[in-house]
């Protein structure tokens, strides 16, 4: 009989053409959505590990693959859209279980600096921008 090396863990992932912070901020918003919308099934997963995955695929249209998959599998899911984007979907929390294990197997780890080719350059400076606006905003 082959022994199980499954424990239950909250895989998220993200975006690796996003900066570093950005892909902090989007996993944090999908495992965020995640627990508000599936609170109740996560109680298992919280008492017996409470171990966070963050991961990330090459950019926005490996991720859109990648749920797709998901999909296919009937994997429970939150995806977040990230407004200041465009409503891109920056990032995907996914449920803890074996099937979800497999999916990501394969995934790199997160917040590493952005692949070549990532958001351009104008993207870049208008997230800036808005987040320069933000702190303003918010400083005391």
């Amino acid at each position: 009989k082959k022994i199980s090396t499954y424990m239950q863990k909250l895989y998220i992932v993200t975006r690796n053409d996003l900066p570093i912070s950005y892909q902090a901020v989007q996993s944090t918003h999908a495992a965020v959505d995640y627990v508000f919308k599936y609170q109740k099934s996560l109680k298992k997963w919280h008492k017996s590990s409470n171990v966070i995955i963050l991961l990330a695929v090459k950019n926005k249209t490996t991720l859109i693959k990648f749920i797709k998959k998901i999909r296919k599998l009937n994997v429970k899911y939150v995806a977040f859209k990230e407004p200041d984007l465009k409503n891109q979907i920056t990032a995907v929390a996914l449920e803890p279980s074996e099937k979800t294990q497999k999916l990501c197997k394969n995934l790199h780890t997160a917040l590493k600096p952005p692949n070549k080719g990532g958001l351009k350059a104008k993207e870049m400076n208008e997230l800036d921008e808005r987040f320069r606006r933000f702190k303003q905003k918010n400083s005391p």
